[in-house]
């Protein structure tokens, strides 16, 4: 926003679903300097003393990210 300039807030819609970690005491998501993307931690089933089932590492992601969903 400019110096000046006034906030009006559009219609509000859903962009993202599904079981993303919520914390109390810190941010479980970040955004991408440029303001276009973030990142959310997702919920993972967990086993019965508590330990996540799996760790999924992706490497490259912006790579598969363009090539998914390639800029318009």
């Amino acid at each position: 926003m400019q110096l000046g300039s006034t906030f009006s807030a559009g219609t509000p819609h859903t962009v993202v679903t599904g079981p993303y970690v919520a914390s109390g005491d810190s941010r479980s998501y970040d955004v991408t300097p440029d303001g276009q993307r973030f990142l959310m931690l997702k919920d993972v089933p967990r086993t019965d003393d508590g330990a996540p089932r799996q760790l999924i590492v992706v490497q490259n992601w912006g790579t598969e990210l363009s090539r998914l969903a390639p800029a318009k």
